[in-house]
């Protein structure tokens, strides 16, 4: 595509004037002009903005009014393009195999007060009270209670059977990930547990009787193995979620009012005193204390679980909404001047993006502006 035809379907989209194959144009579209095309580097820099500002419609285009299953691998790669735009501080250009740097007000500003995205870290307190954090722990055992525990530098712990007796009292392990923190967890019985940051999860070492309990705060993503004799059985807040073996997704932050559950596969039943629901894949209950009920939604299930899979993904979400989320992973705090918070926005950026770049990302489409001193964000109109 020429840089004429890019502009001219550039205008055509902002008039809402395209046709299904001129968007899937633009949507496709991730290469580089020569830089031979534009009299002056800032015209380039100008050309790759308009891009992005591109891209940024797109997706909100697609967030607010998409079916009901998102083509998320799509927009996964899509995404990656859109980051790999803004993420670079210094952009490189080659012409007959000649490198120069194109300067750009992120760079200054990233090298100053940017703030690395978070990363896999968490503390495993034991039954006895004992607390390692599970960042100073090499490859292989690192407790043994009864059962085999070993940490891995992928971000894992690993929970495998060694005496196992109907009649001994369980004993519980729990694992807590701080804002900035991520982890995951191999219980004994093959159930794998993601945790978000700012949550935990406290689980026993081995599980007997008629039912296999863990407790949760924060959030968590679930795949639970199958034992149709011993149902799971997730407690957070005051709502319980029983499986028999299925995936699924929870969050219930305190912050958030409300507790989420969200079901990729299987089947799962939600249930406090006071009411029950049963999910089936691609519904979403939400237990809400203000009225001890549930509400249940047919959603985009990968939206739930994009942080599990590295991503962030807004779909016409609040400013202030989306930054609580940031805040955890980045381990920042966020503070809102005039009516910024309520400015909304759709997409998806990736969470191994420093926060000046995901900043950058919300900031280019002139809506909003900030500042970073230190672990705090300022953001205003």
């Amino acid at each position: 595509m020429s840089k004429e035809e890019f502009i001219l379907l550039y205008e055509k989209n902002s008039r809402s004037e395209c046709t299904p194959d001129e968007l899937e144009s633009l949507n496709s579209y991730d290469s580089d002009f020569d830089l031979e095309q534009f009299s002056s580097k800032d015209k380039f820099i100008e050309f790759k903005n308009i891009q992005v500002r591109i891209f940024v419609k797109l997706q909100s285009r697609i967030a607010v009014n998409s079916p009901n299953k998102f083509d998320w691998f799509k927009w996964r790669k899509i995404a990656a393009i859109f980051i790999l735009s803004l993420s670079v501080a210094t952009l490189l250009i080659v012409q007959n195999h000649k490198k120069f740097s194109v300067s750009s007000h992120l760079a200054g500003l990233s090298k100053q007060n940017d703030v690395l995205p978070g990363s896999n870290k968490a503390v495993l307190t034991l039954s006895n009270g004992n607390k390692i954090n599970l960042n100073d722990v090499k490859n292989g055992p690192i407790a043994q209670e009864g059962n085999s525990v070993s940490n891995r530098s992928d971000g894992q712990v690993i929970y495998s059977v060694q005496n196992v007796n109907d009649n001994d009292v369980l004993v519980y392990n729990t694992i807590t990930t701080t804002r900035g923190g991520q982890y995951k967890v191999i219980l004994v019985d093959g159930t794998k547990v993601w945790l978000n940051a700012s949550s935990s999860l406290k689980y026993p070492l081995q599980f007997n009787g008629n039912k296999r309990t863990v407790e949760l705060t924060g959030e968590g993503y679930f795949e639970v193995a199958k034992n149709k004799s011993m149902p799971f059985e997730v407690k957070i807040n005051k709502t319980k979620v029983e499986v028999l073996g299925t995936h699924f997704n929870i969050m219930g932050y305190n912050d958030e009012g409300a507790v989420k559950t969200t079901l990729i596969e299987g089947a799962v039943k939600l249930y406090n005193n006071q009411a029950t629901a049963l999910l089936i894949p691609g519904q979403q209950g939400i237990f809400q204390e203000s009225s001890n009920s549930f509400v249940v939604n047919t959603v985009d299930a990968e939206e739930a679980i994009a942080w599990k899979n590295n991503y962030f993904f807004f779909r016409n979400e609040s400013l202030r909404s989306i930054m609580k989320r940031v805040g955890r992973w980045y381990n920042v705090d966020v503070e809102f001047k005039g009516n910024a918070g309520d400015k909304r926005f759709g997409g998806t950026v990736s969470r191994s993006s420093t926060i000046t770049e995901l900043l950058h990302a919300l900031e280019i489409t002139e809506s909003i502006h900030f500042t970073i001193n230190e672990r705090r964000v300022i953001i205003r109109p």
